[in-house]
């Protein structure tokens, strides 16, 4: 198994257009099948949210599940999707948890799988995703 750290934060500001996260990827050869998880840290406004998705090469296909929850109350939230869904983390002003994993089958195309995200409604605050976030991957055989 394989780890990747964001050793530095990363912030998104007044954009809902999802971005590719710096650090959180990792490269996959044409059909290899990989599972993945990982844990995020973000802070962000009330109103702007977090929203993300996991991409992967042309072709690929698979699913991630989310799991959040707001460091000031129990609130837990729960999805699944499909690669390249939009997911939509409701957050609170301060540091929120959001733990997420999946499996991809790549096709013909190597290329990444990465993390994209950003704030749900634009707005003009900082969300940041948080240094020591991780994800970890390892190839199905």
């Amino acid at each position: 198994m394989s780890i990747v750290v964001k050793t530095a934060d990363e912030t998104v500001n007044n954009s809902a257009a999802l971005q590719d996260d710096d650090v959180l990827l990792f490269a996959i050869a044409a059909n290899e099948k990989w599972q993945f998880e990982g844990t995020l840290v973000v802070q962000s406004a009330i109103t702007a949210d977090f929203k993300m998705q996991m991409a992967g090469p042309a072709s690929s296909v698979g699913a991630v599940a989310v799991q959040a929850g707001l460091e000031t109350d129990t609130v837990q939230y729960n999805y699944a999707a499909a690669l390249t869904t939009d997911i939509m983390v409701a957050t609170g002003a301060n540091q929120n948890i959001v733990r997420f994993w999946g499996a991809i089958a790549n096709g013909a195309n190597a290329g990444n799988v990465t993390l994209k995200w950003a704030q749900n409604t634009a707005e003009v605050s900082n969300t940041v995703v948080l240094a020591g976030s991780y994800i970890k991957y390892q190839q199905q055989t």
